[in-house]
């Protein structure tokens, strides 16, 4: 896959990603009307403090690399099979899992306001834009768009883009 190709799939995760920061406003709004700040940051307990372990970086690393790895995984399959219940299968899951990371990031910036935001806006666009080519490298896979060679160049983009959110929200650099 030509890089410009791969520059394609960037340009159209971007509208991918603004719908992602709609869903965790949205559900940061539901939240705090629902049920209000206190009871959203019960429910999360995080810690925003400076202070990083040198173990957070390789942590966060391969936790965003697992959460890649189900996009990515289904574009193989789709690519692969062509089921159409295979493929009804994986978009409500994707979706399912999708929505249920917008929605602990919503719940996180109801409970814990400037703070969450802070310590999400250095890293979030990284992790973000990342995320949403490996959900638009399966949606191109699903439309038969690509053969499984042509996810090379997605996934060296999404892992690079991974890796420096994991520095900056590491406090590896920042």
């Amino acid at each position: 896959m030509s890089l410009a190709r791969a520059l394609s799939i960037m340009r159209a995760s971007l509208p991918l990603s603004l719908l992602g920061v709609g869903l965790i406003a949205i559900f940061a709004m539901f939240t705090y009307i629902a049920f209000g700040q206190d009871w959203a940051s019960a429910q999360l307990d995080l810690d925003f403090s400076p202070v990083r372990r040198g173990g957070d970086f390789v942590d966060v690393f391969s936790n965003n690399l697992r959460v890649t790895l189900l996009p990515f995984g289904a574009a193989y399959f789709v690519s692969t099979h062509k089921s159409r219940w295979l493929r009804l299968g994986l978009d409500v899951g994707l979706a399912a899992v999708l929505s249920i990371n917008m929605l602990l990031l919503g719940i996180a910036v109801t409970g814990y306001g400037m703070d969450a935001l802070s310590y999400l806006v250095p890293h979030l666009p990284f992790e973000l834009v990342g995320l949403i080519v490996a959900y638009e490298t399966y949606l191109r896979a699903r439309q038969g768009h690509m053969k499984i060679g042509d996810a090379v160049m997605p996934v060296f983009i999404c892992v690079c883009l991974l890796f420096m959110a994991a520095l900056i929200e590491s406090g590896v650099i920042g």
